[in-house]
């Protein structure tokens, strides 16, 4: 008998706890998510701030080239014979050249060489320029028309300077001048000589937008002079 009453409590408990959780539980529309903000183009990049911190992304790019451990700028120097690698105590550093840029050799490492960085972060500095140009009439809060012209500017001069770099290191390489919006498989290499003419145009332009100083603005004030590159060759190439 004691068992049968047992037995029955744990029945009734059971049914009760399924009870209430079918009466308590939460509905699906509970489980949507509801952010305070979507981090996306359209909302960051709507004001001259979020225009800044794209530049400020190709300032930081181009620090790194000569800043770290092994930076960047070592393998310019070796690969255009501006220098000789030192290093006898290791087989990773520059000594037989045309063992260190097959396809399938380490491009970015600082104990190999660093040319695969140049590729990539040159790329990513014309992508982060290329975002400021295609959406620079899309903030309402320039403090100014300078403001607004100074951004540009100094858009079109990181451009410049990394066309100006991989033409000189790789020779012909593709030509993006606007903002990708959707995956894209379809590039092709633009001559050299093209490419230094477009870009000695556009930063002409930039140079005569002159500076923004206005300490009230968060984000850059540094002054972007964007020299007019002569399509010359540099020391050599990667």
């Amino acid at each position: 008998m004691k068992n049968i009453l047992k037995k029955s409590s744990v029945y009734l408990g059971l049914m009760a706890t399924g009870l209430m959780l079918s009466t308590t539980g939460c509905d699906e529309a509970w489980l949507e998510p509801k952010p305070l903000s979507f981090y996306a183009p359209e909302n960051t990049f709507n004001s001259a701030s979020g225009l800044w911190s794209a530049l400020v992304a190709c300032e930081r790019n181009m620090r790194h080239e000569y800043t770290g451990d092994g930076p960047p700028i070592l393998t310019e120097h070796i690969f255009t014979e501006v220098a000789v690698e030192g290093t006898t105590d290791k087989s990773g550093p520059a000594q037989d050249m045309n063992l260190l840029i097959t396809p399938d050799a380490n491009l970015n490492s600082a104990n190999f060489n660093r040319i695969g960085w140049y590729w990539m972060e040159g790329f990513n500095g014309i992508k982060y320029a290329n975002t400021v140009i295609s959406r620079i009439d899309d903030p309402t809060d320039y403090e100014s028309e300078e403001e607004r012209n100074h951004i540009l500017g100094t858009a079109y001069f990181h451009r410049a300077l990394r066309y100006y770099r991989l033409t000189n290191q790789f020779g012909d390489v593709p030509l993006i001048l606007e903002e990708m919006l959707e995956p894209r498989l379809d590039f092709y290499s633009t001559d050299r000589e093209v490419i230094l003419r477009k870009i000695e145009g556009r930063s002409g332009m930039g140079r005569t937008m002159g500076p923004f100083r206005n300490g009230s603005r968060s984000g850059t004030k540094r002054s972007h002079s964007a020299p007019a590159y002569q399509s010359q060759p540099g020391p050599g190439r990667i």
